[in-house]
């Protein structure tokens, strides 16, 4: 059994993938499997994946049909045999001490999740570290998924293969966007071990035609998310506690993240986006949410009354915005 499962869905990445793979077999850290999954690739990543296992018996290749990467990376988890996974973007990289120096703290005092920090690189080139100020130390996983406090990106997580087997863990059903959002919250529902490592030890390139570079069709599935995440809270007892935490979460997610594209937009994305926000019902103002009461403290009585009028009303937003432009 190796000590790391590293987990790369890969799919239309034949520029990025080399680069990827380069940065895991050359790691410090020698005990890890690779398993890299090509999701329906129709360009060249799945020969340039296959000339890497050639040279290297580490590396695990699986080919399958287009699903996305969530299907690709429980693929790859049911094929894991490692005792701590790392989910990899293909197109992203990592440090080559990164595994282990996270393995190391992961055994210090066997914690479920290791977090760490990040670097992104932009179209440009330009490196911008995450979370300068980050609180480092032992803290509730899901009070720090709630508050914004860390990513929500699968790969910044390096996490126990028995913590997900043994707490009966699903990964999200029919989601194409979202889905770490709710896997993190599958995971943080289950009151994990959990430390953040103050050291960067990831690459995230920024390319166009990544998902999160834009608004696209399968933005709408946020919603399937976040009901997604509702479940797993009312499943374990934890929703009336988180239930203010959990509308503030939803109204980010599905409105207040995304209303400048809602408005200033006029195609059926836009229009999806906000009437999926109105499908969850939620009642969410400065009298009844801390949290949505802070994010508007410095506005006036008068923006406070038409960002109310904004949300529950699609025209009223696209009038008002139209008004602005």
């Amino acid at each position: 059994m190796s000590k790391v499962s590293i987990i790369i869905p890969s799919y239309n990445i034949e520029n990025y993938i080399e680069r990827c793979l380069k940065s895991c077999i050359n790691q410090t850290f020698d005990d890890i499997e690779i398993i890299v999954i090509n999701d329906g690739s129709t360009d060249k990543t799945l020969e340039k994946i296959n000339n890497f296992a050639e040279n290297d018996s580490r590396i695990i290749v699986i080919n399958k049909e287009n699903e996305g990467p969530i299907e690709a990376r429980k693929l790859g988890f049911q094929k894991s045999k490692g005792e701590y996974i790392l989910f990899l973007d293909g197109d992203d990289y990592i440090h080559l001490d990164c595994i282990n120096r996270l393995y190391n703290k992961a055994k210090e005092k066997e914690y479920d999740i290791v977090s760490y920090k990040w670097i992104s690189i932009g179209l440009d080139g330009t490196e911008r570290k995450s979370f300068k100020d980050t609180k480092i130390g032992e803290e509730s996983f899901l009070e720090l998924l709630f508050e914004h406090k860390i990513g929500v990106s699968l790969w910044s997580k390096l996490i126990k293969k028995d913590f997900i087997l043994i707490n009966n863990i699903e990964f999200p059903q029919n989601t194409y966007y979202g889905e770490d959002l709710a896997f993190d919250y599958a995971l943080a529902v289950n009151n994990p071990k959990f430390i953040i490592l103050d050291e960067y030890l990831y690459y995230y390139c920024r390319r166009e035609s990544s998902l999160d570079m834009g608004i696209n069709e399968k933005t709408v599935d946020i919603l399937q998310s976040v009901i997604f995440i509702k479940e797993q809270l009312k499943t374990h007892g934890l929703y009336d506690k988180y239930k203010e935490k959990f509308n503030y979460m939803a109204f980010r997610q599905m409105y207040y993240d995304r209303k400048h594209y809602i408005f200033n937009n006029n195609d059926k994305i836009s229009k999806q986006l906000f009437y999926n926000w109105k499908k969850l019902n939620i009642v969410i103002n400065s009298k009844n949410n801390s949290l949505y009461r802070d994010l508007y403290k410095n506005d006036s009585k008068k923006a406070l009354i038409v960002e109310g009028m904004c949300k529950k009303s699609y025209l009223f937003g696209k009038l008002y915005y139209s008004k602005r432009s």
